[in-house]
Formats: structure tokens, C-alpha cells, sequence
């Protein structure tokens, strides 16, 4: 049977992890909803089957230096191996090691560098190029950044991906952290039904929502003018019918509705479930990044604030 969403979006790929394994991923392994191997492989082979590429995430951003164990690397190989035998076409890492592992190996499998790599400099992608990367996905901090992503589009040949609805803290200074904690969850059963801790005092101002580094529906046309051709739509356990809403938004690159019902991510877990970001009045919103430097500026400017009075009804967030 094939998917519903073959025919109707422009989907290429799905992606997805098993629970545990040797490998590592960069997602706390409870919200992976305990997908063990058979149910994965199904999964993966199902994806083939309706058209579908199937990118499996092996990005831990730590692998605890495992991998210099030669018991833990064959045990690495036997799961890429398996992965491979499947049906896998495509893998997402962060680390150096991981990339040219699976070159070595597996050297028909694409590799899509994660989010996880932080790559937020031309230096960092040319690094990974040099390794044998085929698709860099972007440091989400980067999506407002335009002086950078001109600079990556011309730096590297390959394909640069951009997550799009992905809504975490700008600059949050607990990233690595939680990055880290989901990666030494996702190897081991010690870290079960564990939860990584959230500091919730970067949510107590509304503006935090909107420096968040999502991008509309409506904007993808500003990034496609740039070379930028390929988007992540986040959502690791929302329902089957939010995703086709996500997914449906950003295929005909508009949404009329509240803009929070297509983000996910541990800020969105935080905020009240009635809160409205009223997308209708956000026309226009990106021009302000052109002319400045976020990273430089942030503290001296109230933009952020000033768009969060006119387009954000926050009612609290959770306790």
C-alpha cells in the first residue's frame, strides 16, 4: 500500500531511528516511542514501497568514545549493515567518525550531516565536505542569517538543508547540553523513561517565541532564491494527522491559521496549549534580518518584542 503523502506533497524522504541502538541518535529515547527493529524495519521497507527514501538518524552528538572500542565499532557496522539491508538509502550524523565510517563501508549510503554538527560557519561545512558529506543540514540558529547562508550556498557543492519548524530557544546556551543528554539516551537502557531537565525562564518573555528560528510557510520562496531547495519539517511524536497539516502547509507554502499549531520542539512543549501566533500578521517579517546582526545585536534591539505585541496572544506556558 502507498502512502497517502507520495502523491500528494512533495516528499522525498522520511526519517526515523530505532529506540536503542549501538549507533546513537540525537533524540531522547522516550520520545522515540519504544520503535525496536522489527517495527522500524517495517517501517523503512514500507517507505520504499510507496517512494519514499528513508533517512535514518544516527546523530548522536556524543558516542561516549565507544567507538574507539573494536566490539562497539563492529557493533556499529552490524546495525548500518542492517539499516542498509532494509532498505535505508540515506543516513543523518554529526560526528567526523560516523561520516567516514559509513563511506568506508557503505559507500552508496548518502550522508546528511544533522543539525547536531552545528554547522554555523563555511569552515565547519567544508570540514564535513572534505570527510565525504553529501547534505549539510544547518545550525537552526542560522536560519535568519543570510549573510551566512550566502556564503555556505557558495562555499559547498552539496545539498544544505533547513529545518523549518523546529522551535527551540535562539542562541540557547542548554543546546549542546540537551543534545548530548539525548545522545547517551538513546544508547542506553540506564537513561530509560529518563527526561532531559528544561530551564523554563527563557520562556517567561513572549519575544523568546518569536526570536525562536522557525520559518513560515509563506517565506520558503526567500530561501529558495538562495539555492536553498530542501527543508526538515520537525515532529518526533506528534499524531499522523499533525504532520499532514505541517507537511500540507509547507508544500503550498501557506498557512492562514495559527502559525504554532506547525512547530514542534521543546520551547513549543512549554507554552500554553491556547496560545496563537497569528501568522496573518507576519507579512513581511524576515526583512528586518536583512539589515542586522542578530548574534551581535540581539540585546540592544526590541524587534522581536515589538512583533510578539501585535501577532502573539501567550496565555502562560506550562509548570
Amino acid at each position: 500500500m502507498r502512502l497517502p503523502w507520495a502523491a500528494a506533497y512533495p516528499v522525498t524522504e522520511l526519517w526515523g531511528t530505532v529506540t536503542f541502538s549501538p549507533v546513537g541518535a540525537g533524540c531522547v529515547s522516550p520520545a522515540a516511542r519504544d520503535l525496536t527493529p522489527p517495527r522500524v524495519g517495517r517501517h523503512i521497507r514500507r517507505a520504499a514501497e510507496s517512494g519514499f527514501g528513508f533517512n535514518a538518524f544516527l546523530d548522536a552528538a556524543c558516542l561516549g568514545n565507544r567507538e574507539y572500542d573494536a566490539a562497539v565499532k563492529d557493533r556499529m557496522l552490524d546495525h548500518l549493515g542492517w539499516l542498509t539491508d532494509q532498505g535505508a538509502s540515506l543516513v543523518t550524523v554529526s560526528s567526523g567518525f560516523l561520516l567516514e565510517l559509513v563511506k568506508t563501508h557503505f559507500p552508496h549510503l548518502k550522508v546528511v550531516v544533522s543539525s547536531n554538527g552545528f554547522v554555523d560557519t563555511v569552515e565547519k561545512a567544508r570540514w564535513f565536505e572534505k570527510l565525504g558529506a553529501d547534505a549539510f543540514t544547518i545550525a537552526l540558529d542560522a536560519n535568519r542569517d543570510f549573510e551566512l547562508l550566502g556564503a555556505l550556498r557558495g562555499a559547498v557543492r552539496g545539498e544544505l538543508r533547513l529545518v523549518v519548524n523546529r522551535m527551540c530557544a535562539y542562541q540557547c546556551p542548554y543546546a549542546l547540553f540537551h543534545a548530548l543528554f539525548a545522545s547517551h539516551a538513546s544508547t542506553s537502557r540506564a537513561y530509560a523513561g529518563w527526561s532531559p531537565p528544561f530551564e523554563n525562564g527563557f520562556l517567561g518573555a513572549a519575544e523568546t517565541v518569536i526570536k525562536s528560528r522557525w520559518i513560515r510557510p509563506e517565506d520558503l520562496g526567500v530561501y529558495q532564491a538562495m539555492g536553498y531547495e530542501t527543508y526538515v519539517i520537525f515532529g518526533r511524536t506528534p499524531s499522523s494527522e499533525w504532520l499532514l497539516r505541517a507537511v500540507g502547509a509547507y508544500a503550498a507554502e501557506h498557512y492562514p491559521g495559527n502559525l504554532l499549531d506547525l512547530l514542534d520542539g521543546p520551547c513549543r512543549d512549554h507554552i500554553d496549549p491556547a496560545a496563537v501566533l497569528d501568522n496573518q500578521r507576519l507579512g513581511g517579517f524576515l526583512e528586518h534580518f536583512r539589515a542586522i546582526d542578530c548574534r551581535h545585536l540581539c540585546h540592544d534591539c526590541d524587534y522581536c518584542r515589538k512583533v510578539a505585541r501585535e501577532a502573539l496572544s501567550l496565555k502562560g506556558t506550562a509548570g
